[in-house]
């Protein structure tokens, strides 16, 4: 582990833990021999074929301190990776949607691999929400250089925003996730859609890849739990993923309108 990602990790656990917590923390991993950090990835392609055939630039794993903002929010970036495309499709797949009525929200939607496969399919429009703007320019750039035969929503764009302060579109929605920041921004990112839809109730849909923060969701009577499933990567997919499992895990919720 380089001293960057020590430094951003000590300040992180100063800012989640406190000084007394975290040197508490420091002392337990010092005298546990034989530690080591449980986010190693595997071994992996460098570059999907997904951006050979493109022509885009949506591959690479990228830590969080390798993403600043200039946001102290920056320590609840939970880092860039792209979404294995043959799950992401079986999930929309699987939504069983009529896509014409409803806009397309990527909430940490990064260098906008799961924009692009969006448009695969007739939504009203896709919008990407990106804090770091190293990976919204590369996704302004990706948007523009996207040229796929099975293209059919042309209405895509991606906006350099704080997702805690984000104005949602009218009309309904599917909000995506792909466990782009950790409990204290995801809570007011929360927060900020149901606040949405308490002004302007409308169908949404959340769908959240990897849900570690799933407890938050089920503890808010804004939502209701559809499904929990697992989605098998192709092999192509595999070779090019950076974490072992071999499946995206997602959870679907839909908004209760009653609760509004």
């Amino acid at each position: 582990m380089n001293l960057r990602r020590i430094r951003y990790r000590l300040r992180k656990s100063l800012a989640q833990r406190g000084v007394i917590a975290t040197a508490r923390l420091l002392l337990h991993k010092g005298l546990r021999p034989g530690s080591r950090t449980i986010d190693r990835a595997k071994e992996y392609v460098s570059v999907h074929p997904f951006d050979r055939q493109f022509g885009v630039e949506t591959s690479g794993l990228l830590f969080a301190e390798d993403l600043p903002s200039g946001s102290h929010k920056d320590l609840f970036n939970a880092g860039y990776f792209g979404v294995a495309p043959s799950a992401f499709r079986q999930i929309l797949h699987r939504l069983q949607l009529d896509f014409e009525k409803y806009t397309f929200v990527d909430l940490g939607s990064g260098k906008g691999r799961a924009l692009l496969i969006a448009s695969e399919y007739p939504f009203r429009a896709i919008v990407g929400v990106e804090l770091s703007p190293k990976l919204h320019a590369i996704a302004v750039a990706n948007i523009a250089n996207y040229r796929g035969s099975a293209q059919r929503c042309q209405d895509i764009r991606s906006i350099e925003a704080d997702a805690t302060e984000y104005s949602f579109p009218d009309g309904p929605l599917v909000v995506y996730l792909w466990n782009p920041f950790e409990a204290p921004v995801f809570t007011s990112v929360l927060a900020n859609l149901e606040a949405t839809l308490a002004r302007n109730p409308r169908e949404v849909y959340i769908v959240y890849i990897q849900p570690d923060l799933d407890p938050l969701l089920e503890a808010s009577r804004f939502w209701r739990k559809l499904w929990r499933d697992e989605f098998q990567m192709s092999e192509e997919d595999y070779a090019a993923h950076a974490f072992p499992p071999r499946a995206e895990l997602c959870s679907v919720y839909r908004n209760v309108l009653g609760s509004q």
